[in-house]
């Protein structure tokens, strides 16, 4: 055992929604890779030798929840032999869905399972699946490059040009819990007075009632702005001094209040990488969380009111952020803490591509063919590529870049109940 912290906020609410669930495997977060692997097994394994997160459990002892870090984890990589079904995606996507899909015990570490399907001589598809609990957002673009560096030096045979991480999941767990008693008690001043009179979920018409049990079952609806809506948003942001993150939110509050049938401010969770300090740059872990944002439409004689307003209170709900949503939704509304969860909503950039170097089947290539946007004024910590695309942070205080587009100049809106 090399560490043992106590479970951060955040992890106890995943640990209470992993045992409630009736299928726990909704909480894995797989992706998959083709490739062709010499040494990938070996350069895995170091990426689990460099952060904590992934050779850790949660458990249960003498009725604490606690996160124990162990010094090694097995790093298994069973290959799959799917040749005779190489051309057929069908197949290749129920092989994956089958790996995505098998549950985890969350007192078990690994949290993780990497798993290989040969398609051919020289093709092979890699799937990695992680405990929610181990991941979230931020960490998935450090899993897909640091591998890449790890891979093109075991096939090299030369150092991979990674420092080691500034900081590990457990520094974070320690700091959640001790930030002060002076900190703690502004913390909650801040969110008392903002969240003061309105209530944390929407009132949203609806034919199918949320169970009372989460089953799993589901589908995801999206809808995709074109280029063109997405240059008119962003002249607007830049007529209104704002982001587009800003007036994309603007728009769904606007649109929430109409549904709910009055003009009342309404509250919704923004997601946040929860990585404003410098050291949590390489961070692997469940960091991220959701901030409390206030949409105060009853102050707003306009759109470009609310624009505006929603701006200053997202700085201002960021700058408070080291309060857990779950320790805000007990503060505020302590009678029914597990069932007030605000309804989330983010803009979502595109995704990192995967830009993996191939040294067994071509020339070797260290350049991403895909192109970040300009910067203007950026004092990013963070190299180019790498800023959360999910943090709202990243549009002023942190940096002004965006991750690298996979192609077209086009973002989508995605909505979710928690």
């Amino acid at each position: 055992m090399r560490a043992t912290v106590p479970l951060t906020s955040t992890l106890r609410r995943v640990w209470r929604r992993h045992h409630e669930h009736g299928a726990p495997g909704v909480y894995n977060v797989a992706h998959r890779v083709d490739l062709h692997p010499d040494d990938l097994r070996q350069a895995l394994a170091d990426l689990v030798a460099r952060h904590d997160a992934l050779r850790a459990r949660a458990v249960r002892r003498d009725g604490e929840l606690l996160l124990e870090v162990l010094a090694e984890v097995p790093v298994e990589l069973p290959v799959s032999d799917l040749s005779a079904h190489a051309g057929d995606e069908t197949a290749r996507a129920r092989w994956c869905q089958e790996q995505a899909s098998r549950p985890f015990a969350l007192d078990r570490a690994p949290l993780f399972r990497f798993r290989l399907a040969r398609l051919g001589p020289d093709h092979w598809t890699l799937v990695t699946v992680l405990h929610h609990a181990v991941c979230d957002g931020w960490s998935l673009g450090i899993f897909r490059h640091e591998p890449q560096e790890l891979y093109n030096a075991r096939r090299l045979g030369t150092e991979a040009q990674l420092g080691p991480p500034l900081s590990q999941f457990t520094d974070f767990a320690r700091a959640e819990q001790d930030f002060g008693a002076g900190r703690r008690a502004e913390l909650e001043r801040f969110w008392r007075t903002e969240l003061d009179g309105v209530p944390l979920t929407l009132d949203l018409p609806h034919d199918r009632p949320r169970p009372p049990v989460l089953s799993g079952r589901g589908a995801l609806r999206t809808w995709t702005l074109d280029a063109a809506l997405t240059e008119r948003i962003d002249q607007a942001a830049g007529h209104l001094g704002s982001t587009r993150y800003a007036v994309l939110t603007a728009a769904f509050a606007t649109w929430a209040a109409r549904r709910q049938g009055r003009n009342t401010d309404l509250v919704l969770a923004t997601s946040s990488a929860n990585r404003l300090h410098l050291e949590r740059a390489g961070l692997v872990g469940m960091v991220g969380d959701s901030v409390l944002l206030r949409a105060r439409l009853t102050e707003a004689d306009t759109f470009a009111d609310l624009v505006g307003h929603l701006g200053t209170a997202l700085f201002a709900a960021l700058d408070h952020q080291e309060l857990p949503l779950t320790e805000v939704t007990e503060l505020v509304s302590p009678a029914s803490p597990t069932t007030s969860s605000p309804t989330s909503c983010s803009p979502w950039s595109p995704p990192l591509p995967r830009c993996w170097t191939c040294t067994a089947c071509r020339p070797r290539s260290t350049t991403c063919p895909s192109p970040a946007p300009p910067a203007t004024s950026c004092t990013s910590p963070w190299p180019p590529g790498t800023a959360p695309s999910r943090s709202p942070s990243n549009t002023r205080r942190t940096c002004s870049r965006r991750r690298p587009w996979t192609g077209g100049a086009r973002s989508s809106w995605r909505c979710w109940g928690r």
